[in-house]
């Protein structure tokens, strides 16, 4: 369905009742194709909820989804955005890969 709506150009910026956009409900899903398919269309990867504030990078930090937070930095996901909670993606790593991952984008300043 994500392919056939980007063909039909629909918009990227859509939201579901929830303040979530796309890449989110893709990150919920742990569907990597479904991602690559909405960076690639242009969805704002760093687009923040409304209500808190979260990243999909610190949903998918904070939920374990350690693929989903690989594919989000690699493809340029700014780990250092906060949640109106003052938390970042590191801050609620909920792996220990995920930490590891995140900790050294900080340390080295990437």
């Amino acid at each position: 369905m994500v392919f056939f709506l980007i063909e039909q150009n629909a918009a990227l910026d859509a939201m579901d009742q929830y303040g979530n956009n796309a890449l989110w409900a893709a990150c919920y899903a742990d569907n990597s194709d479904c991602i690559d398919a909405l960076i690639h269309a242009g969805i704002d990867i760093n687009y923040q909820n409304p209500a808190s504030g979260a990243t999909a990078l610190i949903f998918a930090a904070s939920s374990g989804r350690e693929k989903v937070v690989e594919q989000l930095l690699a493809a340029g996901a700014d780990p250092d955005l906060k949640t109106h909670d003052n938390f970042t993606a590191l801050d609620l790593a909920s792996t220990r890969k995920i930490l590891k991952l995140l900790s050294k984008l900080v340390k080295s300043g990437d």
